[in-house]
């Protein structure tokens, strides 16, 4: 790699981390707005640019406020939404954006990737069980119950990557992907495994304010902020698979970044339509219930290996 390709690579990254960290509350706020609407409710009056502002002024609003905790708490309860955030965060840094070869591409394994968002949701039920309280206790259980339907579908997505590229870094299978349409057995497992982590996003839609009901002040502001950048990076997670041709390369100049960065932002807009419709529907229409979405995961990650092995060759 010359040194303009490894400058380019890292300002790509830079870039991607500036994106992620601003558009987290934004794409959770569409989510909400969709999500009111669609289940009958009257959303706040406000153009796109309030849309836009608002998530953030609600958090610095909660960052002045002094947090409320209960006495039964432990000090491990009270680390467990930072424990959450940062393993969200770093998930959010591995996952490509826009582009694909940026400086983390040799780390952004899916296994691990798919381990910290592990970890993030398991800081947060933990730091709802910690609050002592019936309804976050209950929270917490139910939140366990559809991680646990999910795990199935998400070590499946893993042993379908391996299939498909012999390894199971992200980068590159979406630049294998990327490079060329190659068999159409292995561009279907690809995005098999995108619905699947798709399928698998929406089991955990919704479910940030019966996990925050019991916090305040910053540490909700925090518990806010880290559920936004969860959302965002399944999101990334997913339509990476679902449409590798939509990134670019990092390392091939800033003119490739603005059309790549425009279907980032139509993605993300897409995104957020979509999660607010299953969140305000889902009470309405049977086949959006969690339970319901854990087991389409689980149904397309098990088709996923079939066209996988089509794509390289096998009988």
């Amino acid at each position: 790699m010359t040194v303009m390709a490894l400058l380019l690579a890292l300002l790509a990254f830079v870039l991607h981390a500036a994106l992620v960290l601003w558009a987290a509350p934004v794409v959770g706020a569409v989510a909400d707005r969709v999500a009111m609407m669609t289940g009958g409710g009257m959303p706040s009056a406000g153009g796109l640019h309030l849309l836009v502002l608002q998530p953030w002024r609600h958090l610095r609003r909660l960052m002045g406020k002094s947090p409320l905790r209960g006495r039964g708490g432990s000090s491990a309860g009270e680390v467990a939404p930072f424990v959450a955030l940062a393993a969200t965060l770093a998930a959010s840094m591995l996952t490509p954006s826009f582009a694909i070869g940026t400086v983390t591409a040799p780390a952004a394994d899916l296994p691990a990737i798919l381990a910290l968002l592990g970890l993030a949701r398991a800081a947060r039920v933990f730091g709802a069980m910690d609050a002592n309280t019936a309804a976050s206790a209950a929270a917490a259980i139910a939140a366990s119950r559809r991680t646990l339907l999910v795990v199935p579908a998400c070590l499946l997505c893993c042993a379908v990557l391996f299939l498909v590229d012999g390894g199971t870094n992200l980068d590159a299978a979406l630049w294998a992907a990327h490079a060329g349409p190659g068999l159409p057995g292995r561009v279907m497992a690809l995005v098999l495994v995108g619905l699947s982590l798709a399928a698998v996003a929406l089991t955990g839609a919704g479910e940030g304010p019966s996990l925050t009901a019991e916090r305040s002040g910053p540490d909700l502001a925090m518990a806010l902020y880290q559920g936004a950048a969860e959302r965002l990076a399944w999101i990334d997670l997913a339509s990476a698979c679902l449409l590798p041709q939509a990134l670019c390369d990092a390392r091939s100049g800033l003119l490739w970044w603005l059309p790549a960065l425009l279907f980032w932002a139509a993605r993300l807009l897409l995104a957020g339509l979509l999660l607010g419709a299953a969140r305000g529907l889902g009470g309405l229409l049977p086949f959006l219930s969690r339970r319901s979405l854990a087991g389409l995961a689980l149904l397309l990650a098990l088709l996923a290996p079939v066209f996988a092995l089509t794509g390289r060759g096998l009988p």
